[in-house]
């Protein structure tokens, strides 16, 4: 693929996911993870001040409830990133992402989640998981 190629496609998908200025993307809110399946993460974030938020993280495949805490930069479409603090093991779960904003008005999370296992030799501490995990908000009647 030329770079003339690989141009368009970033243009394309900057055009699938830009905004219009007016429409921001608030993180704030009920989430579920879009493949909504049995295995399902539900998320819902409770704005606090200057950017910290808190909620809670319910993954549907381990049937747990555990405790997030996060920060989201100003700007109408924000980063984030939130911790979970595992109620079922020791390890620690992190989710970094992007709110976007898409041409038809939907709010999507884009995420990527580590997950870090506890080691117990310097060796093995590079060792974690990432994969991509992206929300759609829960619209509630």
């Amino acid at each position: 693929m030329g770079l003339g190629a690989v141009s368009g496609v970033a243009l394309l998908l900057l055009g699938l996911f830009a905004a219009p200025l007016s429409d921001a993307c608030r993180v704030s809110g009920p989430w579920e993870t879009i493949k909504n399946s049995n295995k399902g993460i539900r998320i819902n974030i409770r704005p606090q001040e200057d950017g910290l938020f808190s909620g809670t993280y319910f993954d549907a495949g381990a049937s747990t409830e555990s405790n997030l805490t996060g920060y989201q930069q100003a700007g109408q479409q924000p980063t984030f990133g939130f911790t979970v603090k595992s109620s079922t093991s020791a390890a620690t779960i992190v989710h970094m992402g992007h709110c976007y904003v898409s041409p038809d008005g939907e709010s999507i999370l884009i995420t990527t989640k580590f997950v870090k296992e506890p080691s117990t030799y310097p060796k093995d501490f590079p060792k974690y998981t990432a994969t991509a995990v992206n929300f759609t908000r829960i619209y509630v009647a």
